[in-house]
């Protein structure tokens, strides 16, 4: 099936993912977004194949639970369209799901943009956890390995994560986590919840993350 031409125009939609949409997983926000430029009429380039999606690219896959301040995805139009337009359809797309922050022109290249480092809010500390947190966050800095497992039961791996943790540090009643990211990979947020919650001896599960900021390159 046809893109419907060569590669005109490249946009960057920043949008903000909230609320109950912090729930909705990867697959869940690509179908998303597949719905919201085709209501928003948008002309966008289209896979081949016999099953042709938008083509789009997104900067960060973010974990389920996590919300987001600052999410991009790029889009390949193949007719150029006035990139305030762009930011008007899309808004009424998308509707109170998602927040449309605002368009980024991109050079019409096929070569996309990568994500150096995310920036991360994490609250909902108890009162004695707060009083534990100095240590236990100067205990995780001066770590030489930080080692993760990850993967399903049986074919689980060991990661270390360590090399990843750029900055953590407490401020008010909120830890601040700055993680890069890089090809051989990076730190999540989650993990570092459940290596705090544990030194301070507090479930897990009353914690909250924020993205707050990406860098992008």
């Amino acid at each position: 099936m046809s893109d419907h031409g060569g590669l005109v125009q490249k946009t960057s939609i920043r949008f903000t993912k909230t609320g109950d949409a912090a729930y909705h997983s990867h697959h869940d926000l690509i179908r998303f977004w597949e719905r919201a430029v085709r209501r928003a009429g948008l002309p966008v380039r289209q896979t081949q194949g016999f099953n042709p999606h938008p083509r789009m690219v997104f900067l960060h896959a973010l974990g389920v639970g996590t919300a987001s301040l600052h999410e991009e995805v790029e889009f390949e139009f193949y007719r150029r369209v006035p990139e305030e337009e762009i930011l008007v359809r899309l808004r009424e797309a998308c509707g109170r799901t998602l927040g449309v922050v605002g368009t980024t022109a991109l050079p019409p290249v096929k070569k996309g943009r990568t994500a150096a480092a995310f920036e991360y809010e994490i609250s909902g500390w108890t009162d004695g956890a707060l009083a534990q947190l100095p240590v236990a966050i100067a205990e995780v800095m001066a770590l030489e390995a930080l080692p993760m497992r990850r993967g399903r039961p049986g074919e689980a791996t060991t990661v270390d994560i360590r090399p990843y943790v750029e900055d953590l540090a407490l401020s008010d009643n909120s830890v601040m986590l700055t993680v890069v990211n890089s090809l051989a990979g990076t730190a999540r947020p989650d993990e570092i919840c459940r290596v705090l919650a544990e030194k301070c001896g507090m479930d897990v599960s009353f914690l909250c993350i924020l993205k707050t900021g990406m860098e992008i390159r």
